[in-house]
């Protein structure tokens, strides 16, 4: 009986003094407390780090017509959806872009003055209609300043004609409705004496011979 209590008053000796000493070396170790602010930085970090790079298009032009027309012709907007389409892509290729990749210009003489018009268009898929329309401009040009006398939302092609009304020559434009290679709609611009307005319209329709023929309609808004 002597011998049982000995060895159980041991074995819970034992017992006793490893409680104590694991006790000791959980309280010994020091405790890491990381605040609320530090985590939210350190997640801040994670995110900023995962997010892909901005990337911008470099735009650069020689035409000081365009130049000077920037705010006429809307070239920060169309830069804005030019870039956006572009950024669809996976190769995003196209980092540098010159305004000759976003307008067409020709300069002609419409009042035969001596002295040339700015003809604008826009020349590039991504600023383009479904159907191919593009806005249209055409700029009298003194020698500080340009004076807008025409404009058109959505012209699929135009064509400086001869005749001439109170002194500038007349502007057809064909508009396209239904995304083919040929004209839907032709209006014939002509000047009233301080900017063009629109004065003729026709519209082209098959006929039941599978063939089409321009006929004369009323004058209505573009189709964009």
């Amino acid at each position: 009986m002597c011998k049982f209590n000995f060895r159980f008053l041991v074995a819970l000796l034992t017992f006793g003094i490893g409680v104590l000493v694991a006790y000791y070396f959980y309280w010994s170790q020091p405790i890491k407390e990381v605040s609320q602010e530090n985590q939210v930085s350190h997640i801040e970090q994670n995110k900023v780090k995962t997010e892909p790079p901005i990337r911008k298009l470099k735009y650069t032009c020689n035409d000081a017509d365009i130049i000077n027309l920037r705010t006429q012709l809307r070239i920060d907007e169309f830069l804005n959806r030019y870039e956006q389409e572009e950024l669809k892509s996976e190769s995003y290729a196209n980092s540098e872009i010159n305004c000759s990749d976003l307008y067409e210009v020709k300069r002609i003489d419409l009042n035969e003055d001596g002295n040339l018009e700015v003809i604008v268009r826009t020349n590039n898929p991504e600023l383009s209609s479904v159907r191919g329309n593009s806005p249209l401009w055409i700029f009298q040009k003194s020698e500080r300043t340009y004076q807008e006398i025409l404009f058109n939302e959505a012209s699929f092609d135009y064509e400086v004609q001869n005749k001439l009304t109170k002194g500038f020559k007349d502007i057809k434009i064909d508009q396209n409705s239904s995304g083919g290679n040929h004209p839907s709609y032709i209006d014939v611009y002509k000047f009233n004496g301080k900017k063009y307005q629109v004065k003729e319209c026709f519209a082209e329709e098959w006929t039941d011979k599978n063939k089409t023929r321009i006929i004369r309609q009323k004058c209505e808004s573009p189709v964009s």
